[in-house]
């Protein structure tokens, strides 16, 4: 029997990504425009919490679904990973970020996400204080506090949390912007601590030197779940080209919902839902690693089932393709964190249908509902992240069209190639075929026109310029000159 081509293989693999584009409506044309969160994927109760608080709080569901995402990685930390072949695992972690503008309701919303695990933080420290208050009176050093949630907190106090708290931990920030200050966002990649939290999204193994102590501090498995919100220009800042490079933009799973305009409602979460939630949140915290012949503690490596395995099989290989296919470096960046980041939402949403109970999710092989339902969530991501990292793009764009017309204004309205090549902004210098793109660019929009009339003083040669048009016509104002 003769072998298939595997030329003929990735053709109807390509023929396949097409079509499920056509069907989504994720052309590039069509892309442009958000699409819902898809609540119907995840399991119930967390269905039921994220639309009633959408609805509650009159905000997209996205931006209650990823931040309490987020929290359900968190809480199975360090205790379980998904088993996808003998040499690739994931943990349960996700960065999630939801970009919006001041008065989204972005705080609001995020709170709400967080309120189960923050019920059992604030529980967890009332205990610990109790147990405690004898000891700090002089009758023995205090146990370490029982950390499941931080916030603004340096990478050295982050390993001291994780060395006392082993499963790991959620960071939540209702800004990120500040979150990519603490680690030299802003400073063209030089700060110290990306390279820390590389390791923390991968539960890798970390160590870190504290000042004014002799021995380091060493965590085997360093996992720390993100969620937190950001405004779209601050987004572009940090998302710059130094964080596309270290792999740092690529982890983050993003959505930027529509804003919406506020309406009075008194719509609430039903008391059963909250119930069913917190339930869920102590079910996963129960779970706990398996111990080596060591005694060292390490996660359950869970594998895929039968018809989970073939699932996953197939979607991999189209989505590989899909990334093949991808000219953005950036997106294609985003697109392979995203393999990962589909096997990593398909292990969480299974152990959340099996701590809420009442379904075939066992705790020993993740199943096919849970495969379809990860990879339909990181299709979505990709979209998501294409149409936000598009929209940025626009935007950069838009802005140094803008910086360009102010330049070109303060030099009477009119420039060659040669004059913004030799002494325009900086991105321009030395580069005569980004200067015609630039011009060119701004005569499609409308903004001005060739003028290859004018003579140069120099020579009196023809020489082309371009000229703006006046504000509010469509003629070159070269009365300006």
């Amino acid at each position: 029997m003769t072998a298939p081509d595997p030329d003929d293989r990735r053709a109807e693999l390509r023929a396949a990504v097409r079509a499920d584009k056509v069907r989504s409506g994720a052309d590039a044309e069509a892309a442009h425009g958000y699409e819902p969160f898809p609540v119907d994927a995840l399991p119930s109760p967390v269905r039921e919490y994220v639309a009633e608080y959408a609805e509650a709080l009159g905000v997209d569901a996205a931006m209650i679904a990823l931040p309490t995402l987020a929290m359900l990685a968190a809480c199975i930390g360090t205790t379980r990973t998904i088993a996808l072949a003998p040499t690739w695992s994931e943990p349960a972690v996700l960065w999630c970020a939801v970009v919006a503008r001041s008065g989204e309701r972005k705080s609001p919303a995020l709170d709400a996400a967080l309120a189960p695990l923050r019920d059992v933080q604030a529980k967890a420290l009332r205990e610990w204080q109790a147990r405690n208050r004898d000891r700090s009176e002089g009758d023995g050093e205090p146990e370490p506090a029982p950390r499941y949630i931080v916030s603004d907190i340096t990478r050295e106090g982050l390993a001291k949390r994780l060395a006392e708290n082993p499963r790991g931990l959620l960071c939540a920030r209702d800004e990120l912007a500040a979150w990519f200050g603490s680690h030299g966002a802003y400073k063209a990649g030089r700060g110290g601590d990306v390279e820390g939290w590389l390791e923390m999204h991968g539960a890798r193994s970390l160590i870190v030197d504290r000042k004014g102590e002799d021995h380091p501090t060493f965590i085997p498995r360093a996992a720390v779940s993100l969620c937190g919100t950001i405004q779209p220009r601050v987004l572009a800042k940090a998302l710059g080209e130094s964080n596309v490079v270290n792999g740092l933009a690529a982890r983050l799973l993003l959505a930027a919902p529509p804003a919406r305009v506020n309406r009075w409602t008194e719509a609430t979460v039903s008391d059963a839902t909250m119930t069913r939630m917190r339930d869920l949140v102590d079910a996963l915290l129960a779970l706990e690693p398996e111990t080596t012949p060591e005694g060292e503690a390490r996660p359950v490596a869970i594998p895929l089932g039968g018809d989970a395995k073939r699932a996953w099989i197939g979607w991999y290989d189209r989505f590989a393709l899909e990334q093949a296919d991808e000219p953005d470096d950036a997106i294609r960046a985003m697109l392979a964190k995203l393999e990962g980041g589909a096997a990593r939402l398909a292990l969480i949403l299974h152990f959340a249908r099996w701590a809420a109970g009442g379904s075939t999710a066992t705790p020993w092989a993740i199943d096919l509902e849970a495969v379809l339902s990860g990879t339909r969530l990181a299709e979505w991501l990709a979209r998501e992240g294409r149409r936000i990292y598009a929209d940025m793009a626009a935007s950069e764009a838009q802005r140094a069209d803008d910086d360009l017309v102010a330049w070109i204004t303060k030099r009477d309205g009119s420039v060659t190639v040669r004059d913004l090549s030799t002494s325009g902004p900086r991105r321009y210098r030395g580069d005569p075929d980004a200067a015609r793109a630039a011009l060119d660019r701004l005569v499609k929009a409308g903004r001005g026109a060739w003028d290859a009339s004018a003579r140069a003083p120099s020579n009196g040669r023809p020489s082309e310029r371009f000229t703006l048009y006046r504000r509010g016509s469509e003629t070159p104002d070269h009365g300006a000159r």
